[in-house]
Formats: structure tokens, C-alpha cells, sequence
């Protein structure tokens, strides 16, 4: 009863998140880019923008865009099912680890995990990752009491070999659960001839992958933005800080602000596991996160404790609830006061994640709102008037199509080189990057009036007439677009 209650609770969490179509974010939109302007031959290889993701993924989302339209709730489609389907496997897989009411728990954190809805609601992979590891995780476990080790593995083999062209993060679950059931005599672990043949064939593909599609997208742009995300192997002194600061990182991204109580249980749990003897189980749970740190140390994978590691925060979670029961089962026949120090955690943390998700169910998560500021800009503009974008041009460009490829540097165009009106405009998501377009007005109105505002709740535009000559240095701009 109470794993329904927190399943249909995640859906409407999510469902409501979709509802309030916000515009797309910086990220988003670089995405959306490609698939608006790429076939889908052109999205299994070098995308624009600084992007990587998943050919089949961008597959999807380009035939999203082509019968269903360009627009927002279109494109978020795909991932809001994906994190409703993500909800039911998780429910499975929960109730297959961990007994009631621990296996309620975890799927309450999972719902209401501001980072789970955030990413089952916008066009990025990250929430599709999260529901291909739950379900890979799901199958190596066995959805049923008795599944043979050779089943288990096969069948994960089978899904992994196909599923790694729709999330590349498959590889690392994958690697988790072979090294699970790796064959060790006396009828443990999977058949050796099985072993052999499934490997091969889930190697194949990811090789394949990686040799083509995955060769395609790197850049040195995304090499250099992810450099700090990778382990320096030559400073063997940082690293157990350096994996200390990730891994509860990694925790507080599972459920925001609560990082250490998420990162101890973490560790209550992988102790209760290795007592019990469930090194198998504990092998695929937390296995892929040991092989993303081998991968960061070969610089292939970043290891950012965050967004890029969304696909390893499902098994985290199973892994806490473990080490939470552990806690407050220990103080069975105690006094009172230990009882309530062991309940303790388990009530902040589930409190946290639920009155986070209560909050944005009133005032859902803004990332930048910039359409309806785009729109009234281009209802208002007038032919030769400038338009100075001041932070990340993706989303404009997204909203503005017109303007892709004319973009240029605003320095090379200083504000105030012509008598021609100028429009100001940015996104934020908060008001500290709603303040970044303050040095740039305050600037502007030294020598020109403002003539029309408008302001959405994560986006603004200001326009303004040049009257007399500057009287002082302009700040920079990030880009221009001179409207034709």
C-alpha cells in the first residue's frame, strides 16, 4: 500500500513539474539544437554546442520533434515517461531488497528526489540513465527469489548490448553486475561457457559504440570542462579526499541537503551487506560507481559527484535504506532515546525530500524562463535594432532561430557604437544571475532611456534609446544579434 502511495506520488511530482512547462534551459537548449537541426543519421555523430548523448536517445527525441512538434512539452515527453516507468521499476526493485516498511522508504526518496524529478522532466539524458541502470540493476538482482546467476546475467547482457546505444552509463552497470556473477567454481556465479559468450557480445556493442559514435562527440572543449572532474594521478596523496568529497557529493545530489546522513547510511549499509554475505548484491549496487572512478582515472568518465553520475543514486539509495534499518533495528528492546536517535536521520532525510517536492509542487523548479521574453522582444523589435544576449546564447538561440549564425561577439559591437535602440536581454534561475545584467544597465543608462521591460519569472529584456555619449567603459556582453 504505502509502495503505491509513494509511486503515484512521484508521478504527480513529475507530472506536475511537466505541466508547468518552463522554458529550456542552457542545457536543454544546446541539446534541442541538435535535434532541431540534425537528421538522425547526423545525431549518431558529432553534435553541436559542446553536446555528448546517447544516438538512440537523440533518435527519439528528433522523431518527438518531428510528429509532435518544437516545442517543450513535446521533447519532454520521452523523459517524463521514462521517470514514471523509472518510479515502478524502482518500487520492484526496492521490494525485492528490502523488507516493509525500508523498501517504502527508498521509494519515497526516489519520488521525491529533487534531482530525480528535475531530471525525469527536461531533454537531457540523465533521467533516462537513471531508469536504464534501475532496470539493469532490477534484472542482475533478479526479479524473482531463485533466478539462476546464468539467467540473471544473460538476460542483463542481452538488455545492456542494446540499452548502451540510449544511455552510455549502461557500461558501467554492466561491468557491476558481470563482475557479480563472474563464475567461481563449485556452481557459483554464472556458467563459464554463458559468461564468456554474453560478455562478448554486450563488449561488442560498447566497443562499437565507442569507436563511432562516442569518438565522434569528443571535443576538446568537453575534455577541458570536465578536467577537474577526473582523478590527478599525479597527486596519489589527494585521493582519498578527492573520492571522499565526490562520493558524499554524490549523496547530497541523491537527496539534497542530506549528503551526510545518505553518505553514513551509505556505509552502514555496505557494512551490513558485507556481514550478511550478500557480496553479490553489494557488488551491483555499488559496483558502477568503483567503475566510474576507474574511468575518471583514465580520463575517460567524469567523476562529478552530480549530474553526470544521476544513473548510480537508485542503488546509493537501496544501499542507505539498508544501512537506515540497520540502525533503527539495532535499537529494538533499547531505551527510548536510542530509538528516537536512530529514527532520527530517517525522518530528516525523508522530511527533507518530501517538503522540497511539496515546495515545487506550488512553485515549480526555474532554470530560466526566457520564451515569453523572446516573444515579447520579437513582437516589439524593430528592423536594425540590436540585441545583446549577456549570458549563454543557446536558449536564445533556441527561441530566436533567425539569429543562428548572425550571433557575434558584443565587444566587437560596443552598446553604445551607433544611435540604434538596443534590447538587453538574459535568463536565470535565481536572483543572484538575475543581478549579472545590473553593471551592463546601470552602464546603459549613462547615456540612454529605457524605453520597455519585461520580466518573467527566470528570464528579462530591457530596451533602451541612446540620447547623449557614453561617459564611462563598457562592461562585456556576450554576444550580439543585429535584427534584420
Amino acid at each position: 500500500m504505502f509502495l503505491v502511495i509513494a509511486v503515484a506520488a512521484g508521478a504527480v511530482c513529475r507530472a506536475a513539474q511537466y505541466a508547468a512547462d518552463q522554458s529550456f534551459w542552457v542545457d536543454e537548449a544546446a541539446l534541442a539544437l541538435n535535434i532541431r537541426s540534425h537528421t538522425v543519421h547526423q545525431l549518431f555523430g558529432k553534435l553541436d554546442y559542446e553536446q555528448a548523448a546517447p544516438p538512440v536517445f537523440m533518435a527519439a527525441e528528433r522523431g518527438l520533434l518531428v510528429f509532435l512538434g518544437p516545442s517543450e512539452l513535446s521533447l519532454r515527453v520521452l523523459p517524463l515517461v521514462c521517470g514514471v516507468v523509472s518510479l515502478v521499476i524502482f518500487a520492484l526493485l526496492a521490494r525485492r531488497l528490502l523488507g516493509p516498511p525500508w523498501d517504502a522508504l527508498a521509494v519515497a526518496l526516489y519520488a521525491f528526489s529533487d534531482r530525480f524529478i528535475w531530471h525525469q522532466t527536461e531533454v537531457k539524458q540523465y533521467g533516462t540513465d537513471l531508469l536504464m541502470s534501475v532496470v539493469l540493476t532490477w534484472i542482475a538482482i533478479g526479479p524473482k527469489q531463485g533466478w539462476s546467476a546464468t539467467r540473471r546475467l544473460v538476460l542483463t547482457a542481452v538488455v545492456a548490448a542494446v540499452a548502451v546505444w540510449a544511455s552510455y552509463t549502461v557500461m558501467f552497470v554492466f561491468a557491476a553486475a558481470s563482475l557479480a556473477l563472474i563464475p567461481r567454481g563449485r556452481g557459483r556465479g554464472c556458467a563459464v561457457a554463458p559468461y564468456l559468450v554474453v560478455n562478448a557480445v554486450a563488449g561488442t556493442s560498447f566497443l562499437v559504440l565507442i569507436a563511432t559514435v562516442i569518438r565522434a562527440q569528443q571535443t576538446g572543449g568537453l575534455t577541458s570542462y570536465w578536467a577537474v572532474e577526473f582523478l590527478d594521478l599525479h597527486r596519489p596523496w589527494i585521493w582519498p579526499w578527492w573520492v571522499f568529497r565526490r562520493v558524499h557529493s554524490l549523496c547530497n545530489y541523491t537527496i539534497v541537503g542530506g549528503g551526510p546522513v545518505i553518505f553514513a547510511a551509505v556505509i552502514a549499509g555496505i557494512v551490513r551487506m558485507w556481514r550478511g554475505r550478500r557480496f553479490e548484491q553489494l557488488v551491483i549496487l555499488a559496483g558502477p560507481v568503483g567503475f566510474v572512478l576507474i574511468a575518471a582515472a583514465a580520463h575517460r568518465y567524469p567523476f562529478d559527484g552530480a549530474r553526470m553520475m544521476t544513473f548510480a543514486c537508485g542503488s546509493l539509495l537501496i544501499v542507505s535504506c539498508t544501512g537506515l534499518a540497520w540502525g533503527v533495528e539495532a535499537t529494538v528492546g533499547r531505551r527510548d532515546i536510542l530509538k528516537w536517535m536512530a529514527s532520527a536521520p530517517v525522518a530528516y532525510v525523508l522530511i527533507l525530500a518530501a517538503t522540497s517536492a511539496a515546495m515545487h509542487l506550488v512553485e515549480p523548479r526555474n532554470r530560466g524562463h526566457l520564451r515569453p521574453v523572446i516573444a515579447h522582444v520579437r513582437k516589439k523589435v524593430r528592423t536594425g535594432d540590436r540585441v545583446y544576449v549577456l549570458n549563454d546564447r543557446r536558449a536564445f538561440l533556441w527561441y530566436w532561430p533567425e539569429a543562428e549564425g548572425n550571433l557575434r561577439a558584443g565587444d566587437d559591437v560596443p552598446i553604445a557604437s551607433s544611435n540604434s535602440r538596443f534590447w538587453v536581454v538574459w535568463s536565470f534561475p535565481n536572483e543572484t544571475i538575475k543581478r549579472q545584467a545590473d553593471p551592463v544597465l546601470r552602464y546603459a543608462r549613462t547615456f540612454s532611456r529605457e524605453q520597455d521591460h519585461v520580466y518573467s519569472i527566470g528570464g528579462g529584456a530591457v530596451l533602451m534609446t541612446p540620447e547623449r555619449a557614453p561617459t564611462s567603459v563598457q562592461p562585456g556582453v556576450e554576444s550580439l544579434f543585429v535584427v534584420p
